[in-house]
């Protein structure tokens, strides 16, 4: 992986690549097509439309939606004026979508018309309600075009050249207490990586200019916004996704001839199980990256049998500013069944170390939770100051997942630390869930755990205490919950239980609830 010579911010990456791919296609959404030029042109319009707003250094300018061309052109805008780009995921519900409006306060909030209905139905519960602009044909609503074409054409300014270290993107994570987190990552959390390839000499995976990369994953998810940015800065033609439909991502790596993409191991599953995966021209692919959650090894070596390329696991979270630890093709064709379920070591630039409670460090074999140092790492939490110290100690970012490494130095991850569960590479934390589970009016207290799910990773699962004399049925407490948070977070079963385990804090023992779901298998996530 080499990124173009001089990408150094986002804000500078389309002028910098235009200087040699200018006419080269640098994104394919559908039937819509934009050049580097392009990509230039259109970003430059659209932030001097913002800065006639009132849109400067520090603002937020926030996409609902999955991902059109013109999200791709609102990042690159607001990081020209030192704003920060904050994309809202369209599977939030309602008082999801207010929360993150409130939070983030931005000034100008752009929505998919399919997703104009959703932004009504959040609007009830925002207090202070943005200038709204439409991607798309939506009635009573200002369009993009309209609102870009308003510009005056009068110079870009902004109060400091642009800085690596400024925050350009903000994406919001599930929350450990009820309310998701702000993740504020800069143009370093996104780049550093490709500049300590690059420093080292080293080719990653053997990612190039002429490749052609599909993003398979949303603007709203930083797989999404991190592979999309890899490929813009090397050069590559970038073909987005708006959506996961099998029967559609087979005919689009045929199509354009697709030579790397990162999936979620669910998406290779459904992929290798749609029909039509069997006459599919897998020829063009030279290297799939995985990641999100962990990857049954049968999966694996199904996936490497059927799509005849090179395989790489991509170890990240949003925090880290996603990958930094990776099993690498050469480290798979080994066929190596131990190795094929360990994460990698650990790319240029990032420091892994595991700890133990007392805060020690671990000897190889003994299991603790894994800390990252990289210049990737996250700014911060935004408006969450304690939240931030405490996931972030002297440089060192506390991932919540617990592992250990082997005598060559390999690690690996076997279990969570915080409740989480990931569901097809999504975070869910239990807090969530078990908020709207207690406002049913027939349920005392309730408990939310992830348990085996073959297709998906993990699946939510909640077991529920009734008040007395009451016995809610498991569909009324779906039905309940359902509304109030996003769909992949809704229970995928219930289950009525007399009590609860907890600890002399009357903190929940999950791990105790876990347990059973889990006999048999060798990791607990």
């Amino acid at each position: 992986m080499r990124f173009i010579d001089g990408v150094e911010t986002l804000a500078e990456l389309p002028e910098v690549v235009a200087r040699t791919h200018a006419d080269k296609d640098a994104v394919i959404v559908g039937e819509q097509r934009l050049t580097y030029a392009q990509l230039v042109g259109a970003s430059r319009d659209a932030a001097r439309a913002l800065q006639v707003d009132g849109v400067g250094a520090g603002d937020r300018v926030c996409a609902l939606g999955k991902g059109a061309v013109e999200s791709v052109v609102l990042m690159f805008a607001a990081a020209k004026l030192g704003a920060c780009y904050v994309p809202i995921s369209s599977r939030l519900a309602p008082p999801e979508v207010a929360y993150v409006l409130g939070h983030a306060g931005p000034k100008v909030l752009f929505v998919e018309a399919a997703f104009a209905s959703l932004l009504e139905r959040a609007l009830d519960g925002v207090e202070q309600r943005p200038r709204i602009i439409s991607t798309g044909e939506a009635s009573g609503a200002e369009s993009f075009d309209s609102f870009c074409g308003a510009s005056d054409g009068s110079p870009l300014t902004r109060a400091s050249a642009p800085d690596a270290d400024a925050v350009v993107v903000m994406l919001y994570t599930s929350g450990t207490t009820g309310h998701p987190k702000a993740v504020r990552l800069s143009s370093r959390s996104l780049l550093a990586l490709g500049w300590a390839l690059r420093d080292a000499g080293d080719g990653w995976f053997g990612w190039d200019e002429n490749m052609v990369s599909m993003v398979s994953q949303p603007s709203f998810h930083i797989g999404g916004v991190w592979w999309l940015t890899q490929g813009l800065a090397q050069g590559c033609t970038n073909v987005l996704l708006r959506g996961f439909e099998p029967s559609e991502v087979l005919p689009t790596i045929e199509r354009h001839r697709v030579a790397t993409t990162c999936m979620a191991p669910a998406m290779m599953r459904l992929l290798l199980l749609e029909p039509g995966c069997a006459t599919t021209d897998f020829s063009s692919l030279r290297t799939i990256a995985y990641g999100g959650s962990t990857c049954p090894t049968d999966l694996l070596q199904q996936a490497m049998q059927v799509f005849g390329c090179g395989f790489c696991n991509a170890y990240g979270m949003t925090e880290t500013g996603n990958v930094v630890v990776s099993l690498r093709p050469d480290e798979h064709r080994q066929q190596d069944p131990q190795r094929l379920k360990s994460v990698g070591k650990p790319l240029p630039g990032v420091e892994v170390r595991i700890l133990g409670e007392d805060g020690a460090e671990v000897p190889p074999g003994a299991t603790g939770e894994l800390t990252v140092r990289s210049r990737t790492n996250m700014v911060d939490y935004w408006r969450q100051p304690e939240a931030t110290s405490a996931t972030v100690v002297d440089g060192w970012l506390k991932t919540g997942d617990a592992g250990y490494r082997d005598d060559e130095g390999y690690l690996y991850v076997s279990d969570r630390i915080r409740d989480m569960i990931i569901c097809a590479g999504e975070k869910v934390f239990p807090a969530e869930i078990e908020s709207a589970i207690r406002t049913h009016p027939d349920v005392s207290d309730a408990a939310v755990v992830g348990i085996p799910d073959r297709l998906w990773g993990e699946a939510v699962h909640a077991l529920v205490v009734a008040t007395a004399d009451s016995r809610p049925k498991p569909l009324e407490i779906v039905r309940h919950v359902r509304g109030q948070v996003a769909a992949f977070k809704v229970p995928k079963s219930v289950e009525l239980v007399d009590e609860l385990p907890r600890n002399a804090s009357g903190k929940i023992l999950r791990r105790e609830l876990r347990r059973p779901y889990w006999a048999g298998h060798d990791r607990l996530i």
